[in-house]
């Protein structure tokens, strides 16, 4: 198992371009190569080196296994084919269960590229000044080691958010602050306000599979302090 690229703090068109040009390299010592994306018909960027989309939507003039990447019946319908490499961009941190389709990537899969944001993104205030991260995403993760790092967004996460000084939630903070452990996680200080930007990922190429895990085994802790110090403790450290 091997990270062979990594970085986040590349602009996603970067990121994009470089492995466009790796798929092409891999296609020229190779006219027999396959790539599949997971999940990319609704944005098609790597178009010209995929041979195969899966997505729960149509992709009109495309070759498309229909369904979902948590499904096992897509996933027969995948392996049916043998894929060289495989695409997998702004989804693990949508899903319910990315360790799920990180378990089928390694499986059916010799190579492929992984993006998502950063987490120096998914803990700043990208969507809007009310609360953290992108509204819609489940996971932050960080890379570490080689590993591949994930912690849910558990919705305490707001009470990180300094912006936020008014209604419920701010009271319920102020409240928190009387405890002395929570005064120790209220900032999140290890931020990188230079690549906090929108079009910023956390994006990698693998070979032979790549190592996964929840941190702390998905367990939140005891209580709110155990809870907030993952994301300024656990999640600091990697990319």
């Amino acid at each position: 198992m091997t990270i062979i690229w990594s970085s986040n703090n590349v602009i996603r068109e970067d990121n994009m371009k470089k492995v466009i040009d790796h798929i092409k390299t891999l296609k020229k010592n190779n006219p027999h190569f396959k790539v599949i994306d997971l999940g990319g018909a609704s944005n098609p960027w790597a178009d010209e080196v995929v041979d195969v989309y899966v997505d729960l939507f149509d992709l009109p003039g495309k070759n498309i296994i229909k369904g979902n990447i948590l499904d096992e019946k897509t996933w027969q319908e995948i392996e049916k084919n043998k894929f060289d490499f495989c695409i997998c961009t702004h989804v693990l941190e949508d899903i319910r269960s990315p360790d799920f389709v990180i378990n089928k990537i390694n499986k059916n899969f010799r190579s492929g590229y992984i993006s998502m944001p950063c987490k120096h993104t998914e803990l700043s205030w990208v969507d809007t000044d009310k609360f953290i991260g992108y509204h819609h995403h489940r996971w932050i993760f960080t890379l570490r080691n080689g590993k591949l790092l994930a912690v849910a967004k558990f919705p305490a996460l707001q009470l990180l958010n300094k912006k936020r000084k008014y209604g419920f939630m701010e009271k319920i903070k102020n409240k928190l602050l009387q405890k002395p452990l929570i005064k120790n996680y209220i900032d999140i200080n290890w931020i990188d306000t230079k690549i906090n930007k929108k079009n910023n990922d956390l994006a990698f190429i693998f070979k032979n599979g790549f190592e996964f895990e929840y941190i702390d085994g998905d367990y939140a802790g005891k209580g709110i302090d155990e809870l907030l110090s993952l994301y300024q403790e656990k999640l600091a450290e990697g990319l």
